[in-house]
């Protein structure tokens, strides 16, 4: 079975991405855009 997974970062750079902040395992395609949303909606700055 195929997974996904969204990496969230807290730069867009080689620190950034050598220490993630978050890495979220979706198993579903079909769900993966509603946990990239939610996962936007949970680190979103206010």
């Amino acid at each position: 079975m195929q997974s996904y997974y969204i990496t969230v970062v807290s730069t867009d750079d080689e620190k950034g991405w050598s220490a993630p902040l978050e890495e979220i395992k979706v198993k579903s395609k079909d769900k993966l855009f509603e946990k990239i949303q939610e996962t936007i909606y949970k680190y979103r700055e206010v």
